[in-house]
Parts: structure tokens; C-alpha cells; sequence
């Protein structure tokens, strides 16, 4: 679970499982808003975007967030 209290920009945020797959998405979080944000699924990680990401890159549930180390 997230909140906005602290965010100053509109977000997208991307719920992922251990596997990296993504289980829920919630786009537009609205800056310093105090709901609680959930996922509807176990998640192990938030990917946090800039607000439209999810629309213009066509990210859609089930889709799978890939974390690369230097």
C-alpha cells in the first residue's frame, strides 16, 4: 500500500510480484492525496512512473517489470 501525502508529481504505479509481473497498476495518483493506494494482488514491489506512462508505453497487467543491476 502507497500513499501521495509526500509526492509533489502525478504518478502511475506498478504492482509486481516476486516474479516481476505485474498484478495491479493504478494510474494518475494524485500529488499530497492521503488514500491509501492498495494492490488487489500480493505484491512484492512498486515501479513508480510519471502519470500517462502506463497509457503511452501500453503497459498492461501481466506484463513484466525486468530490474537490471550495473
Amino acid at each position: 500500500s502507497m500513499w501521495m501525502k509526500n509526492t509533489y508529481i502525478p504518478l502511475d504505479m506498478l504492482f509486481a510480484d516476486s516474479q516481476g509481473r505485474i498484478v495491479h497498476m493504478h494510474a494518475g495518483a494524485v500529488p499530497h492525496d492521503t488514500r491509501i493506494i492498495s494492490s488487489r494482488a500480493q505484491a512484492s514491489l512498486v515501479v513508480e512512473l510519471i502519470s500517462g506512462s502506463i497509457e503511452k508505453f501500453g503497459i498492461e497487467t501481466g506484463d513484466r517489470v525486468m530490474l537490471q543491476a550495473d
